[in-house]
């Protein structure tokens, strides 16, 4: 019994030990051994958001207004926003007060909790840059200036500036400020080695792009938000340099409610957000098992030392009755502490000790108020409930689904929205908006996986009816098409882990991207889950084997496709009410992403974009512009993509003698398209009718960047490309026809410049990526779109 005791001595000794000390000492040691790359700061001037949310703040708002608009940064690259979250005393009527000085306020309906208010205000920031901050604390006139210099080096992807607590005299709770030191001290270690695991919650930047909606029951968003973009693949930082000033709480009593709360929070991060303990998804790993899981259980390593060390002294052992002593002695003079808090008394020697076993004890209380549930991200006014949306794809991510990638992003960026892959992504070029939804994408592998066992024999067993009705459904509405039918069942399990997920994790509606296997998959999680689901409609998803399309059409909540034509199609399918149920909703687009440049001098820029497939006609193309070549017109052609003809179309342009004319790019990410789109005059896509049936999105980019856009007769171009209006049509098998069309566009710049007027006007009135994203947004909610 002796050598048990002492073994659970010395192993609580080594926790509490490395917790507070060993972690702190080898951080240290890894960053000067191991530093990371050196960060390029440099002076710029990106557009920045500084956002403020906010709850009943009449006391402290208008000094904080006062002192941001104080701040040594170009006003017109500033933008204030204070987001209200159901104030009801003066808080909005000052923040009213100021938008004549470029103050902006969003008045949001509560109270709902800060994080519920952070995920609604953040998408409608300006900025590409977002600083968060409280409405206490105080910036130094050059903070905003110095966490933006970081930005300048494209890996980092959030800063946290340094909070200076500023004691009272005499103040009860001194010790709270030398504790901020310390975590400084680490902060500055863990960002040397590579990136923090949480940031000062009061003042902290991030790029926009990298903010995805989290969980509204978070409580620890300064550590939830930039765990995430460090999963992403960002560093976080910590800069000292740029400055807040906060005053150190009065009361050790409220002291004391912040750190239940914080703490529990650290129970609650494991809970919401499994994938921060993946050691191959999270290379923060150590660090936040370290930082923050350890201290967790400091409080009960303390109590089994005191008790092993009382037991053992009791026994003789003359070591352990001096650890008892000094143990004891530690826990007087915190005692003493306490005493001299409640009666507002200098701490002085006793607040070290003091500090130490409030922190304590708050870690025990916050695992009592995690499991019963009464820690909470609310102000005061509880939560109201958000959906939690799973769209469901093929493959993510994937390189040519730019299209959906926009809309799930556009999303993502309002609710909270995960994607579930039914296969496994080995995409080389990724986009950024797909980087930043990395961390909240899932994946099972097919039937030789544990959890994937785990879950279908969980749900056989917990909903047998459910899970049988389900599968013989599957088989019913597939048994025509053998092929259809076999691919289904291989994905049906991973529908069945979908449910079981969903199911534990609250979600309220599934969504696929595509009416095939993912809306199947779709289809058979909600029936298993009772959640309801939807699907999007494109092409050939909805064309080429309809045979399990009427019943997704007939049990989806609803249905979106992109085309006029599609929808004809998808209600004669399913003509029992499936009218009221399909919605064209355009695939859009950002249009200020799109401008154009200014009209170039010299060759006509010529440019085709897609996926180097026989389908796409890149060949006609090729000869189209060998022929022009042949003929004097002086163009410079760009082909910008990768896929299995590569190979043949750079020879195809080799041989034609257009090296030097024609260029080819290879798979670019929609960043690197975006300046070709920008510089091209006219747009080529000479698309085969036998696989395509919507329209490209292509061509709706090259019309949002003011191009003129020659393509081809098939699916439902026609809806957007008019011959003679907004574009020219030509046979897709005919290089002759189309070299006549890109010469006529060379020598007519007014006709050019007519058609490409009127295709970007219609773009922009039609496919706009807000409102397409709103139309999703409200149907998540329940609201009628």
């Amino acid at each position: 019994m002796r050598t048990g005791l002492e073994i659970a001595f010395w192993l609580s000794a080594a926790v509490v030990l490395y917790a507070y000390a060993g972690y702190p000492a080898l951080i240290a040691l890894a960053g000067r051994l191991w530093p990371a790359p050196a960060v390029r700061k440099k002076e710029i001037t990106p557009a920045v958001t500084l956002l403020m949310v906010v709850h009943n703040e009449d006391e402290c708002l208008e000094d904080k207004l006062r002192n941001a608009l104080a701040l040594d940064y170009p006003p017109e690259r500033l933008e204030i926003l204070v987001a209200s979250d159901g104030s009801t005393d003066g808080t909005e009527a000052i923040a009213a007060r100021f938008a004549a000085r470029g103050v902006r306020l969003v008045a949001l309906p509560g109270p709902r909790g800060k994080v519920a208010a952070l995920n609604e205000a953040v998408p409608l920031a300006s900025g590409e840059i977002l600083v968060l901050t409280d409405a206490r604390q105080s910036l130094a006139p050059d903070a905003v200036r110095r966490l933006v210099a970081y930005f300048a080096d494209p890996t980092v992807g959030a800063v946290s500036g340094e909070l200076h607590l500023l004691p009272s005299p005499g103040s009860p709770v001194e010790g709270v400020g030398l504790y901020w030191k310390y975590e400084k001290l680490i902060r500055k270690a863990e960002s040397r080695f590579d990136s923090t695991v949480g940031v000062t919650g009061a003042f902290y930047a991030l790029r926009k792009e990298l903010f995805l909606p989290i969980d509204p029951r978070t409580i620890l968003d300064d550590v939830a938000i930039p765990m995430r973009v460090a999963l992403a693949g960002r560093r976080v930082l910590f800069a000292p340099e740029a400055r807040a000033w906060d005053h150190v709480e009065e009361s050790a009593a409220r002291e004391y409610r912040r750190k239940v709360r914080t703490l529990a929070g650290n129970y609650q991060l494991v809970a919401l957000y499994p994938a921060l303990l993946h050691p191959l998804r999270n290379r923060l790993l150590w660090q936040l098992a370290s930082h923050k899981l350890a201290r967790l259980a400091v409080p009960w390593c303390l109590l089994v030392l005191f008790l092993a060390s009382a037991r053992l002294s009791l026994a003789g052992a003359a070591f352990h009755g001096v650890a008892l002593t000094g143990q004891a002695l530690f826990y007087l003079v915190a005692i003493m502490g306490w005493r001299q808090a409640t009666l507002q008394r200098p701490l002085h020697m006793t607040s070290v000790p003091y500090a130490f076993v409030l922190l304590n004890i708050a870690a025990t209380r916050a695992l009592i108020g995690f499991v019963r549930g009464t820690e909470t991200a609310a102000w005061k006014g509880g939560l109201v409930p958000v959906p939690r949306v799973v769209f469901v794809l093929s493959k993510f991510p994937c390189y040519d689904e730019v299209f959906l990638l926009r809309e799930i992003h556009a999303v993502a960026q309002r609710i909270d929205a995960w994607i579930f892959s039914l296969r496994k992504s080995t995409e080389r070029v990724v986009h950024a908006e797909a980087r930043a939804l990395l961390p909240r994408t899932l994946w099972v592998p097919y039937l030789f996986s544990l959890r994937l066992l785990r879950a279908n024999l969980a749900l056989l067993v917990r909903r047998p009816r459910r899970f049988l009705r389900a599968f013989g459904r599957l088989v019913a509405t597939n048994g025509r098409s053998p092929q259809l039918l076999a691919r289904n069942l291989v994905f049906f399990p991973k529908a069945v882990w979908l449910a079981h997920w969903a199911l534990d994790n609250g979600v309220t509606h599934l969504h696929a991207g595509w009416a095939s296997y993912p809306a199947s998959a779709a289809l058979v999680a909600s029936e298993l889950a009772d959640v309801p689901f939807s699907f999007s409609g494109h092409a050939h998803d909805i064309f080429l084997d309809s045979a399990h399309l009427p019943e997704k059409i007939r049990r989806a909540e609803f249905v979106t496709t992109c085309t006029a034509t599609n929808r004809t199609h998808l209600c004669a399918l399913a003509p029992d009410g499936a009218a009221a149920r399909v919605t064209v909703v355009h695939h859009g687009i950002c249009m200020p992403a799109f401008s154009p440049s200014g009209s170039p001098a010299g060759p006509l820029p010529v440019l085709s974009v897609g996926t180097l497939n026989p389908h796409k006609g890149f060949e006609y193309l090729v000869d189209a512009l060998a022929r022009l070549r042949d003929e004097g017109l002086d163009f410079r052609g760009t082909i910008v993509g990768g896929g299995p003809l590569e190979a043949s179309l750079r020879a195809r342009v080799a041989r034609a003698g257009l090296d030097g004319m024609v260029t080819m790019t290879g798979a670019l990410t929609q960043a690197e398209v975006l300046p070709h789109y920008a510089h091209a005059r006219v747009f080529v896509l000479m698309a085969q009718r036998e696989w395509h049936w919507g329209i490209p999105n292509v061509i709706i980019e090259a019309l949002a960047a003011g191009s003129a856009v020659i393509t081809t007769r098939f699916g439902s171009v026609e809806e957007l490309v008019k011959d003679g209006e907004t574009g020219l049509l030509v046979p897709p098998k005919d290089p002759a026809a189309l070299a006549a069309a890109i010469r006529r566009l060379a020598e007519d710049p007014a006709l050019r410049a007519r058609l490409a007027l009127a295709g970007q006007t219609i773009v922009a009135r039609d496919f706009d990526l807000e409102r397409s994203a709103d139309f999703y947004v409200r149907r998540f909610q329940g609201r009628p779109s």
